[in-house]
């Protein structure tokens, strides 16, 4: 590997197509086949009189051997080990062990997490020129669902793993990913550990990295059913692009490679189909998906700040849940969305250098094209080169197709680009208008509190002008109904009327006192 370099694409430039051990990975795929067969045969055996559990099983046939005439061990490139400790119960039960899944850790290295059921005939979904669409619940199995098509018009079944890849551009997507395919990428596919780990572990910021013969790119989608309780949480949908064939993963079941898939069939002869456009197109269905959301988001903004200062007085708080609701949802979008931007301009700064350097290639070839159809000119002075034959010398030149499909990716990108950048300045505006709303609904409230105050006041008005008329007249009356002698009260015989202005002298004494005693600590006359 000394001598290979990088590619201005990121791809490993060598004297292959691709750098991949295709028979490494017809092994393993076929040791993943074998066990699983095992644990059905081996479940047929136990379950019948005297039979025992083995660390191998025997072929049908005695003299029937795997690769190489070696016995076929239960040990493949999973943790064959653990499932042959817990033995085989059922059919179901040691598919499950064997399917086992790298579930959510913090770590590369730390204890798994239990995961929900997915459904197993949707795990893996293939796609190639030769075989078109292929679902299938494991590699295996996707062989013995694909048909190739022979040179004498029939079809034939493809033996090894590897006849698929080799047939042009190639896509591979694989829904919840275990750890035996994360070991079949490490090791077959040469993917380094770093990408293993950030796919393992489900890695949530969104990156573009540039390794030795692929480029990997984590782009975050959002769970899109409505009714669903984990509606807008992010999902992160990872691609490691090859120089001829793409691999996508992803935790969730989403929709994303099945709208690329009918989009592909749709434009399949408008477009040369490339992983780099493949991936361009993930990119973009995953960008136009916030869409939907966005465009609701809106409309509850529109009849938030239309409602806001129409409220009445039982509809205030479940303006308050509106307000807080579409907040809370502009806030989720606006971080799905936010790091998206340098992604897409790491990857256009990529086929940006591409395309730079591809035109000093270009121009030499045009000019070497065309000195030739001048040179080959007839003794009239007409050319004998067609214009059709200019134009295949061109395509002959190498890295001239790849020039043009620099651009057109460039182009793409800066579409999915435009998008983000829509969509954020949609939702800053957004934003903006909640918080207006927010200010104007805090505003009619505290007018509302305001007018409720001052109805209160001309209440307590009211009452102490009622107040002041009775005070006067229960002094009055509390004075002459004491138990002494006061004026005006009829007797035999005059009496003084010393208690009585005693008790007046002390109660203007206590005023006194008590009106200093309030002046002085700023209860009065403050």
């Amino acid at each position: 590997m000394g001598g290979d370099r990088i590619g201005g694409d990121g791809h490993h430039d060598t004297g292959k197509s691709m750098v991949i051990d295709y028979a490494g990975l017809d092994t393993s795929v076929a040791e993943a086949a074998l066990i699983e067969d095992g644990f059905r045969r081996n479940n047929v055996f136990m379950d019948s009189p005297g039979g025992l559990a083995g660390d191998r099983f025997e072929p049908k046939e005695g003299g029937e051997r795997g690769n190489n005439d070696k016995p076929l061990e239960r040990t493949a490139s999973i943790s064959s080990s653990n499932i042959l400790a817990a033995g085989p119960t059922s059919a179901n039960s040691g598919q499950s062990e064997f399917r086992r899944r790298s579930a959510r850790k913090a770590s590369f290295y730390s204890e798994r997490a239990p995961r929900p059921p997915l459904p197993e005939s949707l795990r893996y979904t293939f796609y190639s020129r030769a075989t078109g669409v292929v679902q299938a619940p494991s590699m295996s199995q996707i062989l013995s669902n694909t048909t190739l098509q022979t040179p004498e018009g029939g079809s034939v079944t493809p033996t090894a793993f590897s006849d698929l890849l080799k047939d042009g551009c190639y896509w591979l997507d694989i829904l919840d990913p275990s750890d035996f395919d994360m070991q079949i990428l490490a090791k077959h596919f040469h993917v380094h550990p770093l990408t293993i780990e950030d796919i393992s572990t489900e890695e949530q910021r969104e990156k573009y990295e540039v390794f030795r013969h692929y480029y990997f790119v984590c782009f975050r989608t959002f769970d899109q059913d409505y009714n669903s309780g984990s509606y807008l949480q992010p999902a992160s949908m990872y691609s490691v692009v090859f120089r001829d064939g793409i691999v996508t993963f992803h935790f969730r079941p989403v929709n994303h490679h099945l709208n690329v898939l009918r989009r592909m069939e749709q434009l399949h002869s408008h477009i040369t189909l490339t992983p780099d456009w493949i991936n361009y197109a993930i990119l973009d269905d995953i960008t136009d998906s916030f869409a939907s959301p966005i465009q609701t988001i809106e409309y509850e903004v529109d009849s938030i700040d239309d409602l806001v200062l129409l409220l009445r007085e039982n509809e205030t708080t479940d303006m308050l849940r509106r307000i807080g609701s579409c907040r809370k949802n502009v806030m989720a979008m606006s971080r799905l969305l936010a790091n998206k931007a340098d992604v897409v301009r790491g990857l256009m700064k990529r086929f940006d250098e591409r395309y730079a350097i591809a035109p000093l290639a270009s121009t030499s070839a045009t000019a070497a094209a065309t000195t030739t159809a001048t040179a080959a000119t007839a003794p009239g002075g007409a050319p004998s080169v067609k214009n059709d034959e200019l134009g295949h010398n061109m395509t002959a030149v190498p890295g001239l197709h790849q020039h043009y499909r620099d651009g057109e990716i460039l182009l793409y990108l800066g579409d999915i680009l435009d998008h983000v950048l829509t969509m954020l300045q949609s939702l800053g505006s957004y934003e903006k208008i909640l918080d207006r709303s927010h200010s104007n609904y805090l505003a009619q409230i505290s007018l509302e509190i305001n007018q409720l105050s001052n109805k209160t006041n001309e209440v307590v008005g009211t009452l102490t002008f009622f107040a002041s008329l009775i005070v006067p007249m229960t002094f009055i009356t509390g004075l002459w109904g004491m138990n002494v002698h006061v004026p005006g009260q009829p007797v035999d015989e005059p009496e003084p009327l010393t208690w009585f202005w005693s008790l007046i002298g002390v109660m203007l004494l206590y005023c006194i006192i008590a009106v200093l005693l309030g002046w002085k600590y700023g209860l009065i006359f403050n």
